[in-house]
């Protein structure tokens, strides 16, 4: 297997593994990290999801990114590939 065809399957991997825990999730933080994700900004989460501040929409998507992490880092497919 060229170089190459391993880059691009080990970069297939770590997207899966990606969204499998981001479908693991809470649909809240889904809607949020979404939202993150698009580079929507803080004020237009505060009105989209009807929090009562910018600070509050901070500290949602440094949780929900925080969960995230804890997801990927839980799985056992995160260690296999951390071994390639």
């Amino acid at each position: 297997m060229k170089n190459e065809d391993a880059h691009v399957l080990l970069e297939q991997e770590r997207l899966e593994l990606f969204q499998a825990a981001l479908d693991l999730s809470s649909n809240n933080c889904k809607s949020i990290l979404e939202m993150f994700f698009n580079d929507v900004s803080y004020a237009d989460m505060v009105k989209d999801l009807a929090y009562s501040s910018e600070t509050v929409a901070r500290q949602r998507v440094f949780k929900c990114k925080k969960k995230l992490i804890e997801l990927i880092k839980d799985s056992p497919r995160f260690n296999a590939l951390k071994e390639l």
